[in-house]
């Protein structure tokens, strides 16, 4: 059976992380997550169906930044995003709904934060977030962010083998439903989906979703493996 005391502390770890206005930080919540270098290991992304241009840009936003803006053009500091660290990034159409565009002036004094805790912080007040899809780093607005759904693979076979129970698939699938961003699933009304097959869960959720499920898995899959 799941542990109760450590599944209530990786529940713990998610729900806090779901009450952040910030996106979570794969990996965040243990502290020898945030004393490796990110990998696709510590990020969760290994093993699960991550286009490998897309798993880049995930690395990219963990990398330390530093933000020194001060009533700078928005395109100004996407432009030196781009060039600093080598990742393409897109205003999206749906910024203009939110009343932001190119001419939205930034300002903004960070150090010693990952790019995105940075970027976050720079998009939330303008109602604005981001999703990384077809290889590119959109910007846009919140509302076109939690619309947007995509569907990625993770295998769980191990996970399953390691706890080890007669259904123990829809335990999981329980799990996931219910701490990660709980009324965003179909169970709830809302638009997104899991479904299990071969070991194997089939995802359709937003970017914020698939963030946290892939930190989740991690999680559970670290807890069972060092039983």
């Amino acid at each position: 059976m799941f542990r109760k005391r450590h599944l209530f502390a990786i529940i713990v770890g998610v729900t806090l992380l779901s009450a952040s206005s910030s996106p979570v930080a794969l990996g965040q919540g243990f502290e020898q997550d945030q004393a490796e270098p990110a990998t696709t290991a510590t990020l969760g992304l290994a093993g699960h169906s991550w286009n490998r241009r897309e798993m880049k840009i995930e690395l990219v936003l963990e990398q330390e930044s530093s933000f020194d803006y001060f009533e700078t053009r928005l395109g100004d500091v996407l432009d030196e995003l781009r060039s600093n660290y080598q990742i393409p990034i897109i205003l999206d159409a749906s910024v203009t709904d939110v009343d932001v565009d190119e001419e939205r002036l930034i300002t903004l004094d960070l150090s010693d934060v990952s790019l995105r805790s940075a970027l976050t912080i720079m998009l939330t007040p303008m109602h604005c977030s981001y999703v990384v899809k077809d290889e590119v780093l959109y910007i846009m607005s919140q509302d076109a962010e939690h619309e947007h759904l995509y569907l990625r693979v993770y295998d769980c076979s191990d996970l399953m083998s390691h706890i080890g129970e007669q259904g123990s698939s829809e335990k999981l699938l329980d799990v996931l439903r219910t701490t990660i961003n709980a009324e965003t699933w179909e169970v709830s009304g809302g638009p997104g989906s899991v479904a299990e097959i071969g070991g194997k869960l089939v995802i359709n959720q937003n970017s914020d979703g698939h963030r946290k499920v892939a930190w989740l898995l991690k999680a559970l899959d670290r807890e069972f493996t060092d039983r």
